[in-house]
């Protein structure tokens, strides 16, 4: 089953087994938090490593090895499997020994701390270190220590491996790892991993410097089946640079926290940046990478995630990638908030550093994730990235809501993304934007100074652009530098709403046009603010059809404008009604080649600069009804114009040949196309208003009525009132193949009556 509505914005989905685990409304995207810390467990065996040698020899010293090999299983056969010299026995607290064996207090089974003599800062490791199997074993030296791996070998494909629970792993920098092998990798429940550098060291600048010479494959990769929640691993405080692929690497795993300490306070961590210095150190490719894994036919997704608080910047791919399993549903990479995050930009030294893909990138069946959140405080600053600020492709509802994307206060322009602002490609569902509904209310984007356009969607059916400011930010302008919004090819968008009030966006001062349709159906405009665009405000062309501009009580305002407000080619059976087409510097709507079969009703259009609607020659089948027209420079409406300029009034056979007061009343009468063998006409009465247009053939402020001519041509009308003078257009209706067409003509020349003097009765 699945239920989508627009209006409400509540998300249910996708079949009974899903419906069944989830409840997803209007804060779809939240990640379930546990409802309390962690309590910090007791610590039985303190072992503090007073050798920076990577050896396991009975000697007076204990090295990192030996105590990670003590914690995994004592002195025994899983562990040191050796006895201990007085010396070594000496550096384990918390542990009964006997004969140099340990016979309780630590090891396998109790929860173990390594921590480092102050004397020792750096450890040259020969090997990978073995794996840390045994639950609640930590390794956090009080100051930083470093693990350099240069030259080591090994069995394993990661510095540090974690295959036990509730592991800790703290102020260390751990560098020169090998190219196929990851900083630490993570298979347990309850891990933390705080405050390290991994691929780097403190304050410094690139990477193969500073004697690191060679680049990771991964600084984090966490591979961890999570039950819930309170299983959580924490990621946080950690600098992450110079790997040769991605900074942290979550694969098939949930409710993973990264940027949160255990007690949900803001903890980021420094991806591609180095520590609060903020000097560029890449990773070459994603700075956190989302994915699945397939085992067996049988898909694992990665969900439930929150990744927040980070600052991404600078690496060789996007800043975030959700790589979805191919197929939109809950085994795929979803139900992950993507929140309050720096991708692009470093906030300690206020420069931006943009990655080379987009800023957050959501693709391959990426599925119901939330970028942003619902405070003002879940916003990502997203700017500078070479790619798009958010990039969404082949993947259903998702939410991009509350950002700063290509722009952040209060700095310049400077800042934009090189591709779109927002870019959803071949997905569905997907909703750019904010909302308020009922007591909840989220902001929506900020968008601008993009190089592309500030919302692109190409393809895919039903996604949804609402409540954002587009082209300036908090009121300040800044353009996006192609369109406000482009949809090319797509279907059963919606911009704006017919629903809320406050679901409109502000869409102004972009470098084209406000809002570009191509190739689009069955798509809805309305409430929105389309303003002071360079170009034209809203651009219907080449194969849209079967669209709506406007919806009643909520018109789109089109104004100042740089071209029309509304331009029509090659679009045919739209309709263009409840808005406010004001102040453009051209024509209010232009009809240009290949316009066909489009209606115009209910839609106030005045002062602009040339006509209010004006038409190439020989366009077919176009309509209007029911308009105020006013106050335009040209013609109120101009058919067959041969230019953009004022052109010879043409309302062809319509007349105006009488109008007289009744009474109360007012009788209007003339001639037009008769009504006869299938064709009708209907003529629709206008009030010219003042001042009246120059040419005569003025303009109509207020719609009196309509009637239809007779068989000869004739009609007339009685209407209430006395209106002084008085204006009419006729719809003439063909009957023609695939069912009757109309097509609407200019208004006719003025009529006007003489002053009026009321009957007195005696």
């Amino acid at each position: 089953m699945r239920t989508y509505s627009p209006a409400s914005f509540v998300w249910t989905s996708f079949n009974s087994a899903v419906c069944a685990a989830l409840t997803l409304s209007l804060t779809f995207g939240t990640v379930a938090q546990p409802a309390a810390a962690q309590p910090l467990r007791p610590l039985a065996g303190t072992f503090t490593v007073n050798s920076g040698l990577d050896t396991t020899t009975s000697d007076g010293v204990l090295t990192l090895r030996e105590a990670v090999l003590i914690a995994n299983g004592g002195t025994g056969a899983g562990g040191l499997a050796r006895a201990l010299s007085a010396s070594e026995a000496a550096q384990l607290a918390g542990c009964t020994i006997s004969s140099g064996l340990i016979t309780g207090g630590c090891g396998a089974g109790v929860p173990d701390t390594i921590v480092y003599a102050a004397a020792i800062t750096r450890t040259v490791l020969a090997a990978t270190l073995p794996y840390f199997s045994d639950n609640a074993t930590t390794l956090a030296p009080s100051a930083r220590v470093e693990l350099d791996f240069n030259g080591a070998t090994g069995p394993l494909s990661a510095g540090i491996w974690i295959t036990a629970n509730d592991v800790t792993i703290a102020n260390l920098t751990i560098v020169n790892l090998g190219t196929s092998e990851v900083g630490i990798m993570s298979q347990g429940l309850r891990t933390t991993l705080r405050d390290n550098y991994i691929g780097t060291r403190p304050n410094i600048a690139g990477c193969q410097s500073d004697n690191i010479f060679v680049r990771m494959l991964h600084g984090i990769q966490i591979m961890s089946k999570v039950p819930s929640a309170a299983d959580a691993n924490y990621v946080y405080g950690n600098t992450i640079g110079c790997a040769g692929n991605s900074g942290i690497v979550l694969i098939s795993t949930d409710y993973s926290r990264i940027g949160l300490d255990q007690a949900q306070n803001p903890h980021g961590n420094r991806i591609g940046v180095s520590g609060n210095s903020e000097l560029p150190v890449p990773n070459s490719a994603t700075g956190i990478l989302l994915m699945t894994s397939t085992v067996a036919t049988v898909t694992t997704g990665t969900r439930s995630s929150d990744i927040a608080y980070n600052v991404i910047a600078g690496n060789g791919g996007n800043g975030i990638l959700l790589l979805g399993s191919g197929v939109n549903d809950i085994n795929s990479v979803t139900l992950n908030t993507i929140r309050a995050n720096y991708l692009g930009y470093r906030p300690i030294t206020k420069q931006p550093l943009g990655n080379a893909g987009s800023g957050v990138a959501a693709a391959n069946g990426a599925f119901l994730n939330l970028i942003g959140g619902t405070s003002a405080a879940d916003a990502n600053v997203i700017v500078a990235n070479n790619g798009s600020g958010v990039n969404i492709q082949d993947s259903n509802f998702n939410g991009v809501l509350g950002n700063d994307i290509g722009v952040f206060d209060p700095l310049t322009t400077t800042l934009g993304n090189k591709g779109f602002g927002v870019s959803v490609a071949n997905g569905n569902n997907n909703l750019v934007g904010g909302y308020s509904f009922f007591v909840t209310s989220v902001n929506g984007n900020r968008i601008g100074s993009n190089q592309l356009s500030g919302v692109s969607i190409q393809g895919g059916s039903g996604n949804q652009v609402i409540g954002n400011e587009i082209g300036s930010h908090n009121g300040l302008i800044r353009p996006n530098k192609e369109n406000g919004i482009r949809l090319f090819k797509t279907n059963l968008a919606r911009i704006g709403s017919d629903a809320n009030s406050s679901w409109g966006n502000s869409i102004n001062n972009n470098t084209v046009v406000g809002v570009w349709m191509e190739g689009v159906t069955t798509t809805l405009v309305a409430g929105n603010v389309i303003s002071n665009n360079v170009s034209s405000g809203v651009y219907l062309a080449y194969t849209t059809t079967n669209n709506v501009i406007g919806a009643p009580g909520f018109p789109n305002t089109i104004t100042m404008n740089g071209n029309s407000g509304i331009v029509l080619g090659y679009a045919t059976n739209n309709t263009i009604h409840y808005n406010l087409v004001d102040n453009n510097l051209y024509n209010g709507i232009s009809l240009n080649v290949g316009a066909i079969s489009n209606t115009i009703t209910s839609t106030v259009i005045s002062r602009n600069g040339l006509d209010g609607i004006n038409l190439t020659p020989g366009l077919l089948y176009n309509n209007w009804s029911q308009l105020r027209v006013f106050d335009n420079g040209g013609l109120g409406i101009d058919v067959d114009a041969t230019g953009v300029y004022l052109d010879t009034p043409n309302p062809g056979p319509l007349t105006i040949d009488s109008a007289s007061y009744a009474g109360l009343q007012m009788n209007v009468g003339g001639h037009g196309t008769p009504s006869t063998g299938g064709v009708t006409s209907a003529v629709e009465l206008y009030f010219v208003g003042s001042p009246r247009d120059p040419s005569g053939y003025g303009e109509g402020w207020i719609y009196l009525g309509s009637t239809a001519t007779n068989a000869s041509g004739l009609w007339s009308m009685t209407i209430d009132g006395h209106w002084s003078c008085v204006t009419a257009f006729e719809t003439v209706t063909t009957p023609v193949a695939g069912g009757p067409k109309r097509q609407s003509g200019e208004f006719a020349f003025n009529r006007c009556v003489g002053a009026y003097l009321p009957i007195v009765q005696r």
